[in-house]
């Protein structure tokens, strides 16, 4: 007998059941970030050592790292001012897997591009490489910042 009673409380409990429906929206958002290693590079040209190139100073020690869930991305770099006169500030970027660089490019306010065709993926450690070049005719100039800036965008 309590058997049967609790079969028919349960039998009773589905036939009141109710169903309600709940919208879920799914999707992947684009994920584009750029990183920069370290936050400074210091290139100064110092005449006064004859063992080294009196024009050019080279900093390749930079890092960066991209992340990319999209197709045909690309870098480009600029400054916020321009270099003084007489000199020459130049970037190159290795490129992250089955993307291309663009080699060693002079860097002025208008972006330039630096690496093209990325395509979907992580990658870390990739080289910056630095060369800031003064001509013969160049007087002293005082150490001046400058920001570069590496955009990551569509090709």
């Amino acid at each position: 007998m309590k058997k049967c009673a609790l079969l028919i409380f349960i039998c009773g409990s589905l036939s009141a059941a109710e169903s309600v429906f709940h919208d879920i929206t799914l999707g992947v958002m684009p994920v584009n970030e750029i990183n920069v290693g370290r936050a400074a590079s210091i290139l100064i040209i110092d005449r006064s050592d004859p063992n080294i190139n009196p024009n050019l100073v080279i900093d390749d020690e930079m890092v960066y790292s991209v992340t990319t869930n999209e197709k045909d991305k690309k870098i480009m770099g600029f400054l916020d001012q321009i270099v003084p006169e007489g000199t020459d500030l130049k970037v190159r970027l290795t490129a992250p897997q089955n993307a291309y660089s663009t080699e060693f490019q002079s860097l002025s306010v208008a972006p330039v591009d630096l690496v093209r065709f990325i395509n979907r993926q992580e990658a870390a450690d990739l080289r910056i490489e630095y060369q800031f070049f003064a001509g013969d005719e160049v007087g002293e100039i005082p150490p001046t910042m400058r920001q570069v800036t590496f955009l990551l965008t569509d090709e």
